[in-house]
């Protein structure tokens, strides 16, 4: 009897974030993982990759990579207001501000190509 009284107790004393806010969150944190996994994959071919072999199928891979770190970028942008809504403890500053230069930084590096394109 003791035992069932105990664990009731613990039940009761952990009152931490919502099932909503917690998936919420696990979302936001795969969305940063994979735009900063898409941004090295660019990096690497574009650095690395593309001058020794120009004009092959990295090129591909590169915008390949450039779409998708854009589009979740984007998306990391958007779940972050809703993120540190829907939590009653926001993530720690230093998570946030990570999550906020992974995803704003596929925008700030397409912004130079797109002014060039523009300006043609």
């Amino acid at each position: 009897m003791a035992r069932r009284a105990h664990r009731r107790i613990r039940r009761k004393a952990y009152e931490g974030e919502s099932r909503a806010a917690e998936v919420l969150t696990v979302g936001w944190m795969l969305c940063v993982f994979t735009a900063m996994a898409c941004e090295v994959g660019y990096a690497l071919v574009t650095l690395l990759l593309s001058p020794l072999w120009p004009a092959t199928s990295w090129d591909v891979l590169r915008v390949l990579l450039q779409v998708a770190c854009t589009l979740v970028g984007f998306l990391v942008l958007m779940l972050t207001p809703a993120v540190l809504r829907a939590r009653r403890q926001p993530p720690p500053r230093a998570i946030t501000v990570f999550a906020l230069v992974v995803g704003a930084a596929p925008l700030v590096l397409l912004l130079p190509q797109y002014v060039g394109w523009a300006a043609r």
